[in-house]
């Protein structure tokens, strides 16, 4: 799950404010893991990961995030799902 996030963004299904875009975003990215047995199904160990929300003077604006087709929110999945899986194999003792 990865979700990105304004500061004083509209609320869903707030028509008034439809057009306006927040200043900067923050990331927040989450991701569950469950190792199963492959004989019987059952769960031999589980991690989580949670990251976020994250801002800094840097963070990119709503159009910075999706110009050259999404290159930046991209890179903050792909961040993000880096950390997350550093995180689960500490978690998992990997």
């Amino acid at each position: 799950m990865t979700a990105i996030l304004g500061r004083d963004a509209p609320r869903h299904g707030d028509k008034s404010a439809a057009k306006e875009r927040p200043d900067k975003l923050a990331e927040i990215y989450g991701s569950n893991v469950r190792v199963l047995n492959g004989t019987d199904g059952k769960q031999i160990a589980k991690a989580k990961c949670f990251i976020g929300p994250k801002t800094t003077p840097d963070s990119p604006t709503y159009d910075q995030l999706l110009e050259n087709n999404g290159q930046v929110l991209k890179k903050m999945i792909a961040a993000g799902n880096a950390e997350c899986v550093q995180q689960m194999k500490k978690g998992l003792g990997l």
